[in-house]
Formats: C-alpha cells, sequence, structure tokens
C-alpha cells in the first residue's frame, strides 16, 4: 500500500488513515497522501489496471491495506456515450457523458 496518511486540503492537518471523510478541525475535505518515490519503483503499465472488479485494477491508488479482502458490488465499467448534438451545441470537439445509472451501486433514479 502506497497511501501514507490523510491531509486537511483546506487547513492542512494529516491524520492516519482510516475511515475520516472530512477535517476534525475544520470540516475540510480529506485527500490521501502517497508514498511516491515507492510507488514509481513498484507500478508499472504491466501490472495497472489488471483485475475483473474496481477495486482490483486500482488497488494501488486506494488507502487498502489488503486489497484481496476488499468487497465489490461490481461498481465501475459503465461506458463513456458521445454526445455529438450537445457538442455541436456548445461548439465542443468531443463530448462525452459517464453512464453512471449503469453501474451495479446505482440507486436507479
Amino acid at each position: 500500500m502506497f497511501a501514507q496518511r490523510l491531509r486537511c486540503v483546506k487547513c492542512g492537518r494529516s491524520f492516519p488513515l482510516g475511515t475520516l471523510f472530512t477535517c476534525e478541525e475544520c470540516e475540510g475535505c480529506l485527500n490521501v497522501d502517497y508514498d511516491y518515490e515507492k510507488f514509481a519503483s513498484t507500478v508499472n503499465k504491466e501490472n495497472i489496471g489488471k483485475g475483473r472488479h474496481l477495486i482490483e485494477r486500482y488497488q494501488w491508488f486506494l488507502p487498502i491495506e489488503e486489497p484481496k479482502k476488499a468487497v465489490s458490488l461490481d461498481e465501475g465499467n459503465t461506458p463513456l456515450i458521445k454526445c455529438k448534438w450537445l457538442e455541436s451545441f456548445l461548439g465542443l470537439k468531443k463530448l462525452y457523458v459517464k453512464d453512471e445509472k449503469r453501474n451495479s451501486t446505482s440507486l436507479g433514479y
């Protein structure tokens, strides 16, 4: 695991990895700090993005100590859909939207 700690984007306070989602001091969002040197020496294009489940494919980026024990609901792998009409209307060269309604964890609204 390359995750080292959680850090508040608002006040900069650090927290140990765990179940916090917001800073206990200022309620700012928490980002994960990584050991990028260790990451660069371990992860490469041959071993990244492999695996059936989202957690397996992106385990390098997640603050999970034992990825094999993580539970997946088959989330992810939703398609990008090209929006030709909206591209033209907005004057964009390329526009895609992510269809999250197909996500297994979606509530279906």
